[in-house]
Formats: C-alpha cells, sequence, structure tokens
C-alpha cells in the first residue's frame, strides 16, 4: 500500500457525526492526492461515490474482536511424547488451585533433588534440568534464558508447534507462577515463554512481581503464588512458530519455584472472504455506473 492510498484509508477509517460531513472531509484529500477526477464537483456525486467507497472499506476491515478462538492446548488428552523437559506433570487441581479450562493443568518446577533436598519433584521422579538442557530443546541460545541481568540456572520447559501463523494472529494463555523464593533477599526465579525470535525470552513472570501473594492450599510447597493470570502474545510478523514455556532458578539453585499452565488459545484474524471482495467491487462498480449516468457527469 503506498502512502497515498494509506492516508485515505486512514482517513476514511474514522467515525464521522453524518454523511454530509463525511463527504466534506473526505473529498479534498481524495481529490488531492489524485482518486478522483475533476467532473465529480457535484455534492450528490460526492456523496454517492464516498458512501460507496465507505461501505467497501467496511467490508474489508474486520470488527474489532471478530477473530475465532481455537484451542489449542488444555492438557485434557496428556502430554505429548518429548513435549517436555524436567520437572513436569498433569495435574487436577495443584493443592487446590483448580484449571482454568477443562479438569487438567500442566505443572512444571524447578524442584532437584539434590540441589532442593525436602523438596518433592511435582513429577514424582524426574527433577529439574540444567538452563543448557532446556535451551537445547527449546532451540534458543542458553544465554537468552534471563531475566533482566539474573541468568537462569536449572528448571523445566514445554514447547507446542503452532504451525504458520499470520500477522496480527493472538496466542493467549493461563499462568499461575508460585515461588518458595521470599524477597526481599531471596533469588530472582522467574518463568518465560519463547516463539524462538532473537532476543533475551521474555518474563511472563518472577519473585519480584506485584501479583504474588501468600498461597492457601495446604500442604502446598510454595508459600507464595500470582494466581492464574491471561497472558497475550501478538503474532507481528507471519511465519512458522513453535511456542515454548520455561520456568527457572535464577542465580543459584536452591529454593524452588514452579509455573502452572492452562488454556492456551490462538485467535486468527479473519482475511476478506471471497464474498466481501465480490460485494466490494460491485458496489464500487456500481458507484462508477451512478456516477456516469447522472447529468453532468460526460
Amino acid at each position: 500500500m503506498n502512502q497515498k492510498r494509506a492516508n485515505a484509508v486512514v482517513v476514511a477509517s474514522g467515525s464521522p457525526q453524518d454523511e454530509s460531513v463525511r463527504c466534506a472531509d473526505l473529498w479534498p484529500v481524495l481529490h488531492s492526492h489524485g482518486f478522483l477526477p475533476k467532473r465529480f464537483a457535484k455534492p450528490r456525486l460526492q456523496r454517492t461515490f464516498v458512501a460507496a467507497l465507505i461501505f467497501a472499506i467496511a467490508l474489508l476491515v474486520p470488527p474489532a474482536h471478530s477473530a475465532d478462538a481455537t484451542l489449542i492446548e488444555g492438557f485434557e488428552n496428556g502430554l505429548t511424547p518429548g513435549s517436555t523437559v524436567g520437572d513436569t506433570s498433569i495435574q487436577l487441581s495443584y493443592f487446590g488451585i483448580n484449571p482454568t479450562e477443562g479438569i487438567h493443568q500442566l505443572a512444571l518446577s524447578t524442584i532437584d533433588q539434590i540441589s532442593d533436598p525436602g523438596y518433592t519433584p511435582i513429577s514424582g521422579s524426574t527433577g529439574a534440568v540444567s538452563v543448557v538442557t532446556i535451551a537445547n530443546f527449546l532451540g534458543i541460545p542458553t544465554g537468552a534464558i534471563r531475566d533482566g541481568f539474573v541468568t537462569g540456572q536449572e528448571g523445566s520447559a514445554f514447547r507446542l508447534n503452532l504451525g504458520m501463523l499470520n500477522t496480527g494472529d493472538v496466542i493467549t494463555f493461563d499462568y499461575n507462577f508460585l515461588t518458595d523464593e521470599v524477597q526481599p533477599g531471596a533469588h530472582n526465579d522467574f518463568a518465560f515463554f519463547t516463539l524462538g525470535l532473537p532476543g533475551n525470552t521474555p518474563v511472563i513472570a518472577d519473585t519480584f512481581g506485584s501479583l504474588l501473594h501468600p498461597t492457601t492450599g495446604q500442604g502446598n510447597p510454595f508459600v507464595l503464588e500470582t494466581g492464574y493470570q491471561t497472558f497475550s502474545i501478538t503474532i507481528n510478523t507471519a511465519g512458522m512458530y513453535t511456542l515454548g514455556f520455561g520456568v527457572v532458578d535464577g542465580t543459584t539453585t536452591d529454593v524452588p519455584s514452579a509455573l502452572l499452565l492452562d488454556n492456551i488459545q490462538l485467535f486468527q484474524v479473519p482475511e476478506p472472504s471471497t464474498l466481501a471482495l465480490a460485494l466490494v467491487g460491485t458496489s464500487l462498480l456500481f458507484a462508477a455506473r451512478r456516477l456516469t449516468s447522472l447529468p453532468g457527469t460526460s
């Protein structure tokens, strides 16, 4: 889209109070940029053409929140082999913390039987793995797993192939970050996500988060949690994507943290349908024929 056409679309997408105002505002812009011939100078011709133009644009621009939501992972059918590494487990209610969708949720922790004596891995057996293993598993540089100056040490991860995504698509997921690190003076454990893009992994939550509050479930090994929150990611460049999540100890490997995940959804922005494109063409053709048939347009 060239600059002239972009300017015209921006003006036409506003919300003037009435048709006469729309025409009065739009006509000089369209005419000055060479979109319209000089012979369309009469007000009624202006109104006919601009009304058709606005109708055509309205057909092509989807209304807000019109994208269809697809649940791409709710953990109701277990885990695909090879989709996790470290201490992970499908849970029902985790010490009184219920899933946000369905009856299952995924739990990941930084619990390691050697560095975290007295804690039992969520999986019941397999403990956390090194940040090098997590980075290789997610296909990202080890140094990218960091929260500011704090580097990840050990933890667990999950990955999910999203396939082809388009610009404007939105991914949402529900998360609950839990920790036994209590600030001030504690280490900065953190949870993150990745789409395999360059740069450091975006942080979902850490031990300095303002959302942290005491857990209430009896026997919960973690004293603080964010409670379930919803996180949103907008795709800026079309391409093939794999979504990854991780939770890691920061700075040292002692005192664990965990991440609960559920309800991963994809909102795909709809492309203009064939019917919409046909209606656009028909409306503009009608307007053109109407203009040429009116007196004074020959």
